[in-house]
């Protein structure tokens, strides 16, 4: 205060409180800090020695530093600063430190010393003696020096104002403060902050690797191993880390070596050949790594391969497992041992779960099996048939455990036979999996040990409806009986009328459910087509009799065990949404403006949904791509909105609303809540109606048919329709 106002005023200032003292412009407070440190920069400080020396040497150590006195110019001062700093800050870490030589009238002058320093400095005099400093000197940093510079800054000269910008520069790149503040005369402050650039190339992968060598040396001192297992892979994680966003992680734990077999297990699961794994274990270290050799591991698999559960044999058919139910009962014990067994629950009608109260007692060589009770713990297995293939088309036939976090990955599951695909029709699958049919039926027959708990076998099949459709001898989507799950009439008419009346039609989703089939229904068809087909009987059947199954089915399953698969009813779903927006484009505007609608909705479905067609599924989109599209739907219509009329749009909107959660309930894997249950039930039965209401056109399908009666009956029952989903046939 007392150089900010005259002392009589700064006294009435200090006394006063801080909300009634006379406000200062900042220039002004700016002045007198300046004028502050000037005057206590100005004061003498405590000399070593009273009489006036002309020239002292500073010993530290083996250094010895000249000093010049302070009477001297202001560019012979600056040089020798500078000359001092820069000829020692290259192999020292150094500091400034003020002292006074001569009268107490003299300002301070540069010295240079080497710190730390065990002993305090001597000082040597002009006649030849010399004086020890004591040991309470207070060695302060370069900044009052500096500050005392600025003071004399408008009477400097060009060579010493290069030689203060030289000593400024040293002085900040040995302190590295974190912050600069500058204090300008028109009353501006500044503040600047440090900031570190990166490394250049060479300088960033060296220091990446003394990190790393750092790193796997500190590793291998609490693993008791060696800093060479780590020192690759850390180094490779550091270098990642470096060049992306996000978190790296180092190995924590040493090198824990696991049995040969469970690496063998762990490289079949995840496909990984015998070149990768020995990339894996070089980058690990080698032989001091975790990982087991190539020759330990063919040792593995081999002991692995010989195991009963996964014989295989091979004809001119293809290849089989000799033993299926070695095989189930070999992965029921790795589910169960590695945790991810689930037990699957039978529903009764109200959505609840049953418990497992029963014992199951397998069934005698001599009596026909029957389906045992709901209440039995049971074991849930799906069975389906993929065809497909490149050149030779194939067939594999796959079985699934449904009592599994993850069923439809294709590593959970069980691969029966690969054969040769010539023809899927009856005939054709009663050359390629007839003889598994017995298989299959030995096997429900039987019980799987699960923890020392005997467990009945549920058998489910699963499948597109063409497979199903040829399964049990029906005569697919165009029969007068089109479903496979129920004897629903094709479509209305005076000639079916009748039937009509009895089982109902496929068209009129929003009627009551007719009746599935029976077990006992396909029993009789198989004697009765057991020797020929039903256009070879004397008197063949009439359509009301054999209810379009026409074939002798390979087995008399229970039309409740068998799934609605969610990926073709996902798929035929999605797509005849989209289908019935082009139908509105081209009943409104023609055929010229529903090509320009397909192009618009095209680059919708690339750019912005980013989803594309796919070579497979007849050139339509994957299942994700469908859930996708679902969840996303107000950019389809979004899209179609400058081509469609208002009705016809607001109809696709709400018909777009109600699939997006039959979607995700068709995918879930998981047991699904009851309300759920309800909303799903409900939803898909309303579907077509809604979208009748606008596109009166629209002709129910059997997948829309399933979808609306059939997929509500599996989920009441099972719980979950994504569990005995077929993706591991696709894979």
């Amino acid at each position: 205060m007392p150089h900010l106002w005259p002392p009589t005023k700064a006294d009435q200032e200090r006394a006063s409180a801080l909300v009634d003292r006379t406000k200062v412009c900042s220039g002004c407070k700016t002045g007198a800090e300046r004028d502050a440190k000037s005057a206590h920069l100005s004061e003498p400080a405590p000399t070593t020695h009273p009489s006036a020396l002309t020239t002292a040497v500073v010993s530290s150590g083996a250094q010895s530093i000249l000093v010049v006195p302070s009477g001297g110019p202001a560019l012979q001062t600056l040089a020798v600063a500078s000359n001092l700093v820069r000829g020692i800050g290259d192999q020292w870490s150094t500091h400034y430190a003020a002292a006074t030589i001569g009268g107490n009238d003299k300002a301070p002058v540069p010295v240079v010393a080497q710190e730390p320093d065990p002993q305090p400095p001597g000082v040597a005099v002009s006649g030849g003696t010399s004086a020890e400093v004591p040991q309470d000197q207070s060695w302060v940093s370069a900044e009052p020096y500096l500050a005392a510079l600025f003071s004399r800054y408008d009477s400097l000269t060009a060579p010493e104002l290069g030689s203060l910008d030289r000593a400024i520069n040293r002085h900040f790149a040995t302190t590295r403060p974190p912050e600069i503040s500058v204090a300008f005369k028109n009353g501006f402050n500044r503040t600047y902050v440090w900031v570190s650039k990166g490394r250049g190339g060479a300088v960033g992968d060296r220091h990446l690797r003394q990190q790393a060598a750092t790193l796997s040396q500190l590793q291998a001192q609490i693993t008791s191993g060696r800093a060479s297992t780590y020192q690759l892979a850390v180094f490779r994680l550091l270098r990642h880390a470096r060049r992306t966003k996000g978190p790296a992680t180092v190995p924590g734990q040493g090198s824990s070596h696991r049995p040969p077999r469970l690496q063998a297990r762990l490289a079949a699961r995840w496909n990984i050949s015998g070149l990768q794994w020995s990339q894996l274990r070089q980058a690990f270290g080698g032989r001091d790594s975790c990982f087991a050799s190539r020759k330990t591991m063919r040792k593995a698999v081999a002991a692995v391969s010989r195991g009963p559960g996964r014989q295989v044999r091979t004809d001119e058919q293809g290849a089989q497992l000799v033993d299926f139910h070695s095989a189930l009962q070999c992965v029921t014990e790795e589910l169960w041992s590695s945790g991810q067994w689930v037990d699957r629950f039978i529903r009764d009608g109200t959505g609840s779960k049953l418990s497992h109260t029963e014992a199951f007692v397998p069934t005698p060589h001599a009596q026909h099996y029957a389906l045992h009770s709901d209440s039995t713990a049971d074991l849930h297995l799906r069975v389906g048939l993929d065809k497909g293939g490149r050149g030779t088309p194939t067939a594999k036939l796959v079985a699934t455990v449904a009592n599994q976090a993850c069923p439809p990955i294709r590593a959970n599951s069980i691969l029966m036979s690969t054969m040769l695909c010539s023809r899927d029709d009856n005939d054709g699958l009663h050359e390629m999996i007839g003889p598994w049919v017995l298989e299959l039926q030995g096997t429900l027959s039987r019980d799987v040990a699960v923890e020392g708990t005997l467990r009945a076998v549920r058998l489910i099949w699963t499948g597109d409806l063409a497979l199903l459709s040829a399964f049990v001898g029906h005569a697919g989507a165009s029969a007068r009986f089109p479903s496979v799950f129920c004897p629903a009439v094709s479509g209305p008419g005076p000639l079916n009328a009748e039937i009509i009346a009895k089982f109902g039609t496929v068209q009129r989703p929003e009627a009551a459910r007719a009746g599935l089939l029976t077990r006992r229904q396909l029993e009789m068809a198989m004697k009765a087509f057991h020797a020929c087909d039903n256009d070879e009987i004397t008197l063949p059947l009439s359509p009301w009799q054999h209810l379009s199954i026409v074939k002798c089915p390979l087995m008399a399953v229970y039309p409740a065990e068998v799934a609605v698969i969610p990926l073709h009813s996902t798929i035929g779903g999605t797509l005849a949404l989209i289908d019935l927006g082009f139908e509105a484009v081209y009943e409104t505007k023609g055929a010229a403006a529903c090509v320009e609608a397909a192009e618009a909705l095209g680059r919708t479905l690339l750019d912005d949904i980013s989803v594309s067609p796919v070579p497979y599924h007849g050139g339509a989109l994957e299942e994700r791509e469908c859930q996708r599209v679902s969840a996303q739907n107000p950019l389809i219509y979004d899209a179609l909105a400058g081509y469609v009329a208002s009705d016809k749009l607001a109809t696709l909107r709400a018909g777009w609303a109600d699939w997006a959660p039959i979607v995700g309930t068709l995918n879930t894997v998981a047991d699904v809540p009851l309300e759920e249950v309800e909303s799903f039930t409900r939803l898909a039965r309303a579907l077509v109606p809604l979208l009748r209401a606008s596109f009166p056109w629209l002709r129910v399908t059997s997948k829309l048919h399933a979808l609306a009666h059939h997929a509500p009956v599996c989920l009441w029952r099972f719980g979950a329709l994504g569990a005995h989903g077929e993706q591991a046939l696709e894979a």
